[in-house]
């Protein structure tokens, strides 16, 4: 049973998703990397350029799930949860408050770890697999000998997406008060 899983996973890969991520790669390398080499940017540059273009992705992506809103409806809520403690003081047998506090302090911890697992998933998709896709396919599809790099390609592209996000980030959150 679990060969035979294994072998249709295994197939799966090979016919589906291997030849799907190639044919994306070759795509992004034609409409990314050919440009670039045409305009005879150091490689450098381009380095830079595609960090900069994964942490846009980012803040897209950002934007698209709507982490913000989602962090902001949670804080309402937890907020709203915590509120029902409040009268849970004002019962004098001590016993009664100390059941009614558990059973509180339960829901609230449930309510908080899920919402710690949906962020760390929504923050996982935002932040890390675009890094972790760009870097894997520069790594696959892009040529470059390391005697054309003045430094390696990984600090550079990391600090051009940091640059990027943070600055939308730090825009983003100056716009709710005043224009960036």
């Amino acid at each position: 049973m679990i060969e035979s899983v294994i072998h249709m996973l295994d197939w799966l890969y090979s016919a589906l998703v291997g030849p799907l991520f190639s044919l994306l790669g070759r795509c992004l390398a034609l409409l990314l990397l050919a440009p670039m080499t045409a305009l005879r940017l150091p490689v450098l540059m381009q380095v830079v350029i595609l960090g900069g273009l994964t942490g846009l992705l980012s803040l897209w992506l950002r934007r698209r799930l709507q982490l913000a809103r989602r962090d902001e409806a949670f804080q309402r809520r937890f907020n709203r949860l915590k509120a029902i403690q409040q009268p849970i003081g004002a019962i004098g047998d001590w016993r009664a408050q100390d059941v009614l506090y558990r059973a509180s302090d339960t829901l609230l911890d449930e309510e908080y770890n899920a919402y710690l697992a949906r962020r760390f998933a929504r923050h996982v998709m935002t932040y890390l697999l675009p890094i972790f896709g760009v870097m894997a396919w520069l790594d696959a599809m892009a040529p470059w000998p390391p005697s054309a790099l003045a430094l390696p390609v990984a600090p550079v592209f990391l600090l051009s997406y940091a640059t990027v996000v943070f600055g939308g980030l730090f825009c983003s959150r100056r716009q709710r008060g005043a224009a960036c």
